[in-house]
């Protein structure tokens, strides 16, 4: 199937497979679903393995990247024919931004949705940043395996020493990256909410890391600072059983007018920060790498009111995007591009 480099709008009846033709989009950014938790899920019932075939076109050259992903073995991953041994040689060829119906929730729910979101959008803009952050978990994951072991505290202060020296290394870089990413995500997203919302609201997003740490600060500053921190919380975290200091707590606060989304914005207020948020990604892919990322809409302009689908849809006049909907009217909105139907798993135009 040919796709538009424009638009694409996928119209068809629930459980029939848009979701699943968006999520094959996302995985090739990603290696990972936006919505199983495990890999595995990704399979069908009945089947053994899966696969997702796809030609792109990026940084002026073309790619057939080819996933293999199976329910039992590891997943495989070609790239113009060559296997790919290393995951941060893949991720970031192809760029995605997605938002879907759970979307409309990132600023009400907790801080682990928001951390998601930044994640995913940073591993993709920079692939180093996901090795760093993959390190950085496996030595959290032995900590933590470590405090909820049975050991005194004196049998593992020197331990938990050498895990705090490295939490530090990698915890000062992930602090760094998020704050040239959200710096500019706040940026584009203020110029966006207040185009959206037709007001002089004045939106903000800032970022919450450790107290004891300026994430403006050089790099070795923000080591210094997050190892002392570490060291000082030792006591505390034996009791705890667990890590209570580093990125793995971090947060992202949107503020309107001075006041916290999540705790006094209204529902039209709040859909207007996420999707500022959303468009704001897409704005700060492109000027990082003079491509628009593939934009991904699953199933959400129903939940918007007319003026916000409207502002969405003008904003998508460069680059391509997939737009999926129960409803046969949408198809409306696209005055160019191509629309398609899903029926069983089968797409036709």
């Amino acid at each position: 199937m040919s796709c538009d480099p424009k638009i694409n709008v996928i119209c068809g009846n629930n459980a029939q497979g848009k979701t699943n033709l968006l999520e094959s989009i996302f995985f090739l950014s990603c290696v990972r679903s936006f919505h199983a938790r495990k890999e595995a899920e990704l399979v069908q019932w009945d089947s053994q393995d899966a696969r997702i075939l796809a030609n792109l076109s990026a940084h002026e050259r073309e790619f057939c990247i080819d996933i293999h992903l199976s329910a039992s073995k590891k997943r495989q991953i070609l790239v113009n024919g060559i296997k790919q041994t290393r995951l941060l040689d893949f991720v970031g060829l192809a760029k995605t931004v997605l938002f879907s119906p759970e979307d409309l929730n990132l600023l009400r729910g907790g801080p682990a949705a928001r951390r998601k979101f930044i994640n995913i959008a940073l591993s993709q803009l920079k692939p180093k940043y996901l090795q760093v952050l993959s390190k950085y978990q496996k030595v959290l994951d032995e900590k933590n395996k470590l405090l909820k072991g049975t050991q005194g505290f004196s049998e593992m202060d020197l331990l938990l020493d050498v895990y705090n020296e490295q939490l530090a290394v990698f915890g000062a870089s992930i602090i760094s990256y998020r704050t040239e990413f959200l710096d500019g995500l706040a940026r584009h997203a203020r110029e966006i909410h207040r185009e959206m919302s037709h007001t002089t609201e004045d939106f903000s997003a800032v970022y919450q890391t450790d107290r004891m740490v300026d994430p403006n600060s050089d790099l070795k500053e923000i080591q210094n600072r997050l190892y002392q921190h570490l060291s000082e919380r030792k006591v505390a975290e034996f009791d705890s059983r667990s890590c209570l200091v580093g990125p793995h707590r971090d947060d992202l606060d949107c503020i309107i007018n001075g006041k916290s989304v999540r705790q006094f914005a209204s529902q039209g207020q709040t859909r207007t920060a996420v999707l500022s948020l959303k468009l704001a990604e897409r704005n700060l892919f492109f000027e990082a790498t003079n491509e628009y990322p593939i934009l991904l809409l699953d199933d959400v302009l129903s939940e918007l009111d007319a003026a916000r689908q409207n502002f969405v849809l003008n904003q998508i006049t460069n680059g391509q995007v997939f737009i999926t909907s129960c409803e046969e009217s949408t198809a409306g909105i696209s005055k160019t591009g191509h629309v398609f139907t899903m029926n069983q798993g089968v797409l036709s135009e």
